[in-house]
């Protein structure tokens, strides 16, 4: 099966190989992505700031950042199973 998530890597050819893919990637998911010294933060929009920090989640890494924005882009439904 197909998700959205796989077509979207495979537009963007491996969303993990670099910030500007990755940032495209996790926007193309419908969620907030932002990077502070070397710190990834992965969101949802559109929520209040406790709610919105609430459920962030804050990583070094960028394929860590990838795999979550996934998850999280899938418990919200937007991508299928």
């Amino acid at each position: 099966m197909v998700t959205v998530a796989k077509i979207i890597a495979d537009a963007l050819n491996v969303p993990t190989r670099n910030d500007k893919a990755l940032f495209g990637a996790v926007r193309a998911l419908g969620l907030t992505i932002s990077k502070r010294e070397g710190e990834y933060r992965i969101s949802r929009p559109n929520l209040s700031r406790e709610r919105a920090e609430a459920i962030a989640y804050y990583t070094h890494d960028r394929e860590d950042a990838w795999g979550t924005a996934e998850e999280m882009a899938r418990d919200a439904g937007a991508l299928g199973s």
